[in-house]
């Protein structure tokens, strides 16, 4: 088995809109970036010296430059995947990881997975995992459709595959855990393809560039994303 050398991306930004400043939010004095971060470092193949976070946002870089982050300045940037081209340009990676930094509680060992499934067979990689009908039919939840080889075809916040017996009785959702070569980062340019546009799902902008994505089927996460208020409390109560 190849040794590939890999490094770590943060995408992180200050603007949302349905939870202003959300990286720099707190538990037990530690901000919710710095929570992502450290469960990187308990991964295989991160430690301090491979992973980047990728921000425009000044309170972010004084965060990394105060606590001794590598931290990379990008321009503002219409996804976070479009961070990763400041990233290849500085580093030298087989393959750039993509962790989103309002995940305080990935699982290292989900990661570690990850990057050992990864292959020179294809340019991206990206993880689903099994849901019910009941999660599937949410349009914050994006649906994965992939063909026998587990390439992907399409993703979307509709209900995909439709069933017009409705039959269908397993789904597959998106996890925000992506790999890309230096020629998948190289197509995102800040600029958005038509169908990412439509359904804003970033990786479908190498769908429609003719690139393959090989998707990762895992165990359902106990992870999620901070996105609101409600999440942060949530997080707040996990001990």
């Amino acid at each position: 088995m190849k040794n590939y050398k890999f490094v770590a991306g943060i995408p992180a930004r200050l603007g949302s809109s349905r939870l202003p400043n959300k990286l720099l939010l707190e538990k037990n004095d530690i901000p919710i970036l710095r929570h992502t971060y450290n469960r990187i470092l308990e991964t295989n193949e991160f430690r301090e010296e491979n992973i980047f976070v990728l921000t425009a946002d000044e309170k972010i870089i004084d965060y990394c430059v105060a606590n001794k982050l590598n931290y990379i300045t990008t321009s503002e940037c219409v996804t976070g995947s479009d961070r990763f081209r400041f990233l290849a340009e500085k580093v030298d990676a087989d393959f750039y990881i993509n962790i989103q930094g309002d995940e305080p509680l990935i699982d290292p060992e989900l990661i570690n997975f990850f990057t050992a499934a990864l292959s020179s067979n294809y340019d991206a990689f990206n993880v689903c995992a099994r849901i019910d009908s009941k999660e599937a039919d949410r349009n914050s939840i994006i649906k994965v459709v992939s063909n026998l080889n587990d390439e992907l075809i399409y993703m979307s916040r509709n209900l995909i595959p439709f069933s017009k017996e409705g039959k269908v009785s397993t789904y597959f959702k998106q996890l925000g855990l992506y790999a890309y070569t230096k020629r998948a980062v190289s197509l995102f340019r800040n600029e958005k393809s038509k169908l990412e546009s439509n359904e804003d799902i970033e990786i479908l902008r190498l769908v429609e560039n003719n690139l393959k994505v090989k998707m990762i089927i895992v165990d359902d996460q106990n992870s999620f994303s901070i996105d609101t208020f409600d999440d942060y409390e949530k997080f707040l109560r996990i001990t």
